[in-house]
């Protein structure tokens, strides 16, 4: 009997020490450590930028309560898996592209409509539009309920590269094979006269060596990232789309964290996240621009008036845009018409 009684206590123990192992640092009252996913490189202007030094500015605001700890490369997951991983508790906090999963986040896809965002206009300046947009529309908040949204950004406007054939006006994209990093840039390459590709990021470089596609949309920032410029000859810059990005955190994990943390996480992201990264892509497109002049690039750059014919060339993208998202009973009109007002305003 007393053997029997020790092994049951000896069970509740262990039971017990492994409940507080499970609580974790915050149930101690020691650091908490979030685990930030993402499969950009070390490198990569949304770490350097935004991650890492937030990152610090956290650690700082709650005197070293709350540290985050990053896993780049993509090591946790790949990355069309990285919103998931959130939801799922894979990782704490992941980033990731909204165009790499069609569908799920259908309003957040107006930024990423053709021509969207004029000439000129900066990463930093399209953010202080993005995240507006996103206070103002509860139906876009909605496409992100099963996680706590963060930050929800742009990249510099995304531009054409190809191996051999400069592209200068709409005729020029007949025959030509252009990778598209997501349905709606396919839509507008369609509009333009070329045949749409999906190939993922990793295996663009040997698709472009190869000639298996003849170019590539991509933002200009990222380019040396991926040693793109090793591949291409010409390279047309029109803004001719911007790329959704969100940094979400597992709703069980934010809800656990004391109300000091939480707020020491909304200072450090939202506006302020979307423009220090903002900066980061304006910062690394210019010295993206160099590295192409240096390696001999042909850069054309496309003028308003060529531009606003393709524009006018893409409106069918625009209004199959807003009829596919009424038939699934959004907002379609209303939020295009909120992203133009704001685009509107920051342009002043």
């Amino acid at each position: 009997m007393g053997q029997k009684l020790r092994f049951v206590f000896s069970t509740i123990t262990l039971v017990a020490f492994g409940l507080v192992l499970q609580a974790g640092p915050a149930a101690a009252g020691e650091t908490i450590t979030l685990r930030l996913s993402t499969f950009f490189p070390d490198s990569h202007c949304t770490n350097q930028d935004m991650h890492f030094p937030l990152a610090k500015e956290i650690e700082t605001a709650t005197n070293g309560k709350v540290k985050v700890k990053l896993f780049t490369g993509g090591v946790l997951g790949k990355a069309t898996a990285h919103y998931d991983m959130a939801v799922k508790g894979v990782a704490d906090i992941t980033q990731g592209i909204q165009g790499f999963t069609t569908g799920r986040f259908p309003l957040t896809s107006v930024v990423e409509l053709p021509f969207l965002f004029p000439l000129g206009m900066s990463a930093t300046t399209c953010n202080r539009v993005v995240w507006e947009l996103f206070q103002n529309v509860p139906e876009l908040q909605a496409e992100y309920s099963d996680t706590k949204v963060l930050a929800v950004f742009v990249n510099e406007p995304g531009n054409v590269y190809t191996r051999s054939k400069l592209i200068k006006a709409m005729d020029d994209f007949k025959g030509q094979k252009i990778r598209c990093p997501m349905a709606t840039a396919a839509e507008m390459i369609k509009a333009l006269g070329g045949s749409p590709v999906t190939i993922a990021t990793g295996e663009l470089y040997l698709a472009m060596e190869k000639g298996v596609v003849d170019g590539t949309l991509f933002n200009t920032a990222n380019m040396n990232d991926w040693k793109l410029w090793e591949v291409v000859d010409t390279y047309t810059e029109g803004n001719f789309y911007n790329l959704a990005w969100f940094t979400v955190m597992n709703l069980k994990t934010w809800n656990s964290l004391p109300k000091e943390a939480q707020a020491a996480i909304e200072n450090a992201y939202g506006l302020h996240g979307g423009e220090m990264v903002g900066q980061g892509f304006d910062d690394d497109y210019a010295k993206n621009i160099k590295i192409a002049q240096e390696k001999n690039v042909e850069i054309y750059k496309l003028p308003q008036d060529e531009r606003d014919r393709w524009r006018k060339a893409t409106q069918p993208v625009y209004e199959a845009w807003v009829k596919q998202m009424e038939d699934k009973g959004l907002p379609g009109k209303k939020v295009l018409a909120e992203v133009q007002k704001l685009i509107a305003k920051y342009s002043e």
